[in-house]
């Protein structure tokens, strides 16, 4: 991603021990891993309009202007995130386990 530099684009890959995900050029691509081989599984073609940046800079700006936090940016939130992130790592390390999430608002 690039969002902290002058260099344009919308890709974001994620790879782990048995597969990647890759979104650019707005396709969503899936591939599995096995044997020293890579296999597309899937490809799904996708728009994106932005990654949601433009608009959380926008929230802070008015959040800036009112004097009042936007509850989407609170610590809490922030936290409940990161929860969300680190349960679908988690799941993924062990076969799409269910996982107990605490934190979500």
């Amino acid at each position: 991603m690039s969002f902290g530099s002058t260099y344009t684009t919308k890709d974001i890959s994620v790879s782990g021990e048995k597969g990647s995900v890759t979104i650019a050029n707005d396709k969503i691509v899936v591939r599995k891993f096995e044997n020293g081989k890579q296999e597309v599984v899937k490809e799904i073609d996708a728009v994106w309009k932005d990654f949601g940046v433009t608009n959380e800079v926008q929230a802070w700006a008015k959040s800036l202007e009112n004097g009042k936090q936007d509850e989407r940016q609170s610590p809490e939130q922030a936290l409940a995130d990161l929860e969300l992130l680190e349960g679908m790592l988690v799941s993924g390390d062990n076969g799409g386990a269910v996982q107990n999430l605490s934190l979500q608002i």
